[in-house]
This record gives C-alpha cells, structure tokens and sequence, in this order.
C-alpha cells in the first residue's frame, strides 16, 4: 500500500478527509529535526479512528456514519473486498443495500468461507449500517438477510455503534444462520478501532481474524 495508493484513497472520498492534512499536520512529532509525511498509512488509521470515536450516534449523523464506513472498511479490506457501492438498489428500486463490495479476494476469510458452508457462497459483501447504541434487533436482521439471493451472495455485516452486554444479536446471528437464511456478522466501533490499531502491522488480517472470532461465536454460540 504505497503512496500513490494512500493518495487516491484520500481523494476518492473528499467528505472524510476534508480536513485531513490539517489534523494531522499539528499532530505530527518531528524525528530527528524531519516532520513525518502525514500520508501514510499509520496517520490515516488514526485519523479514521479519531472520526469515528467523534461521531455521534443517531439518525442526524446517519449519513456521516454511512460515508465513513465506507471509507474504513475500504481500506480494512483491501484487496480483498473492492469497488464499494453506496445504496445499490435490486427489487426494481424497492429495495437497496447500504454498501455493496465485491469479493475480489484470492485467500483470507471470504475466499475460504465458502469451503466450509457451501450454502454461504459470497460473490458481492453486504453491508448495513446503523448508527445507533443499543439492542439490534431481528428487523435489522431480517433487513440484511432479505437482501440475500443465490446469486447475489449469503454473506453480510452488520455495522453498529455498539451491542448490548447480553449478547442476544450474536445469538440471533446463530439463528440466522442455522436457518439457512446466511450469514450475519456485526462489527462495532471497538471492533472497527481494533483492527485500525493493528492495520498498519498486519493488513487485511486486522480485520479478518476479527471476523473470524465473531464467526466461530456464531457457529459456537455460548
């Protein structure tokens, strides 16, 4: 992930990163007498972290959550999840999906999911967002799964604020899933500020060995 990269990610979403460089820029220590270059790949996790932890949850913030996970998980996921669409419509218009990634993937988590599920075949990654602190409940649930198709793929997540301590969501995940009506995975703040600490060092595995943890928890529930 060069800087030619890092640049065009940057500018690709001009609603994050407005005021990117000015953050950054008063942030920054200098090394040896050397101010670092703000563009790399440490200093735009933190900023991305930093945005989130300031956004505040509700439906006036919708948006900005929306447009910001967009941005976090494009860049968790790269390469292996690619091309992110905002709101893609199926259903004739009646329906849409909050963001739609394809699965470009060549090993790691979805490349190797559907090997252990056959019925969890992923050719598109859904996800919904929802800003909100609380219980997720089975509307949100349905909402997500009614969004699955054979062709269109079983697989999804679900991004919230966070979840309540009784861990009922992960259990509907459960059910969901032993139903056969796919696979529901939902990511937190904490979740998403985990695996923007570890990018830097591991990659696209920061955020896969997460998913990985929230997936033996759905097949395992407690």
């Amino acid at each position: 992930m060069d800087k030619d990269y890092l640049a065009k990610f940057t500018k690709q979403h001009p609603e994050i990163f407005k005021n990117f460089k000015e953050q950054t820029s008063t942030k920054l220590q200098p090394i040896d007498g050397y101010v670092t270059n703000p563009l790399d790949i440490t200093s735009i996790c933190k900023y991305l972290s930093d945005k989130l932890s300031t956004l505040s949850p509700g439906s006036s913030e919708a948006s900005n959550y929306h447009n910001l996970i967009i941005g976090i998980l494009e860049l968790l996921f790269y390469p292996n999840l690619s091309t992110p669409k905002k709101e893609t419509p199926i259903h004739e218009g009646r329906k849409r999906i909050d963001i739609t990634f394809n699965n470009s993937s060549s090993n790691g988590f979805f490349f190797n999911l559907p090997t252990k599920d056959s019925s969890l075949n992923c050719p598109f990654i859904f996800i919904e967002c929802k800003n909100y602190v609380g219980e997720v409940k089975n509307p949100e649930l349905d909402q997500l799964s009614g969004r699955f198709s054979p062709r269109r793929g079983r697989v999804g997540i679900l991004t919230c604020r966070a979840l309540d301590e009784s861990n009922s969501f992960m259990k509907r995940c459960s059910d969901t899933l032993n139903d056969g009506r796919g696979l529901i995975i939902p990511i937190t703040d904490i979740d998403l500020n985990r695996a923007l600490s570890e990018f830097p060092l591991k990659g696209t595995s920061a955020i896969e060995n997460i998913l990985n943890e929230k997936y033996q928890q759905i097949v395992f529930p407690k």
